[in-house]
């Protein structure tokens, strides 16, 4: 059980989770061809950044305020796809709320780096419809709520556990 609470292994165990998810969205991309809304491409970024920031910090394998700033960074991206899943999911509910109507192209090239992120967590009216493509049996945004809500736990007990130093002597 000791070897499963190892913040490296946990920092690994996110990344091959992530890598898996993006290799499965391409898969389902280019040879289910299902086509992503400007929310999966959201959720493609989010799986990418904290699959990142956990890859860096298995190599780095810090200890300490180290493991808490990664710990920390990944948490932020995986609220950020939380939210993300979540208004992909709303948006399958609500299919008559104004959404922009623009590809994720288009939102990144007629605005700012940061006016096109904020606007790309609006989604498209295609957003909702893409919550009904399923994987497995479920939606695919449910998939995306359920991984980032499992790494927001596994990065929260990381940044709250505290660093146990065994002191022993040999003698």
């Amino acid at each position: 059980m000791k070897i499963l609470l190892n913040s490296r292994i946990l920092f690994l165990f996110i990344f091959l989770i992530c890598a898996t998810s993006l290799i499965g969205a391409f898969y389902l991309e280019y040879f289910e061809n299902m086509e992503p809304c400007v929310l999966c491409w959201v959720q493609r970024v989010m799986f990418a950044l904290i699959g990142l920031f956990c890859l860096i910090a298995c190599i780095h394998n810090p200890q300490g305020i180290g493991r808490r700033i990664y710990a920390f960074l990944s948490l932020i991206f995986s609220v950020l796809g939380i939210v993300a899943a979540g208004r992909q999911i709303w948006l399958s509910f609500h299919p008559g709320v104004s959404c922009i109507s623009s590809s994720i192209q288009e939102i990144f090239s007629k605005n700012t780096i940061l006016k096109a992120i904020l606007k790309s967590f609006e989604g498209t009216p295609e957003c909702g419809l893409a919550a009904n493509d399923k994987f497995f049996g479920l939606a695919l945004p449910y998939w995306g709520i359920i991984l980032f809500s499992f790494f927001s736990l596994v990065l929260i007990f990381q940044l709250l556990r505290t660093s146990r130093v065994s002191l022993t002597t040999s003698g």
